[in-house]
């Protein structure tokens, strides 16, 4: 009997089955401990996906494309320097020749007219009227890609070929980069100057400027009842012949 029980004990012994009594080996601890280690990051892995499913998501607006860059031609910031008729005396509110080619060529228009005035005459009504060149300085702030000079039906005067000629050359030294186009004056049923003309083009003509000459363009029936000034009818047709010579190179739309 005795010899039976050490027996069992022995092969117990043989085929790694502890005893009751037998401590723990060392690799047995080492297993157990990284089986725990395991279990743990288990179940804190679970936990974690399991507050995620619970959280509530966020949506961020959408980042908004950035703006497309104009394509085709670049705006035309405008510069009038002009009397009264670039003011579009005679027409309905905002439907003047220089508002019309605003719409029409989308232009950015900035009108530095003051009735009465030109290149010589600084006008009656306002004792603070300019003449032409006193506005020159002005026109840096719109930063013109295109300066238009209108007027001389205010200027009878000998001299207006000679002041013209000194205008040009400042407009052409302080703005080197803008084109500068010279309108003539207007034959109306009541003014008509001839000579003024031709010496406002002599002096374009001799700064290298394209200047257009207008006579012809508008018949009495035209011309606002004081004579002078173009009703609706002569800024449509005045509107017409401008866009003749500004489009389509100078069409922004």
């Amino acid at each position: 009997m005795r010899y039976g029980m050490m027996r069992s004990m022995s092969n117990k012994r043989r085929f790694g089955v502890p005893s009751r009594t037998e401590p723990m080996s060392t690799l047995a601890k080492i297993v157990i401990a990284t089986a725990l280690v395991f279990v743990l990051i288990a179940a804190v892995g679970i936990g974690v996906w399991s507050d995620t499913r619970n959280e509530v998501t966020v949506v961020a607006p959408p980042v908004p494309y950035p703006t497309p860059e104009r394509v085709g031609p670049e705006p035309v910031n405008s510069v009038w320097i002009g009397d009264s008729f670039t003011l579009g005396t005679g027409a309905t509110k905002g439907q003047g020749f220089v508002d019309l080619l605003d719409k029409e060529l989308c232009w950015g228009n900035y009108k530095l007219a003051e009735g009465g005035t030109g290149y010589i005459n600084k006008g009656q009504r306002d004792p603070n009227s300019t003449v032409f060149a006193q506005r020159v300085d002005k026109l840096a702030q719109f930063r013109p890609r295109l300066i238009i000079v209108q007027g001389g039906l205010n200027d009878r005067d000998p001299t207006v070929g000679a002041v013209a000629t000194e205008l040009y050359t400042q407009l052409k030294a302080k703005y080197p980069r803008a084109t500068i186009v010279v309108l003539g004056p207007l034959n109306t049923p009541k003014t008509t100057y001839p000579e003024t003309r031709d010496a406002l083009r002599q002096a374009a003509e001799g700064q290298g400027l394209q200047f257009i000459d207008t006579y012809g363009w508008l018949t009495p029936d035209q011309f606002f009842e004081d004579g002078v000034h173009p009703n609706p009818e002569g800024h449509r047709v005045y509107t017409d012949n401008l866009k003749r010579f500004f489009a389509p190179e100078w069409n922004a739309c």
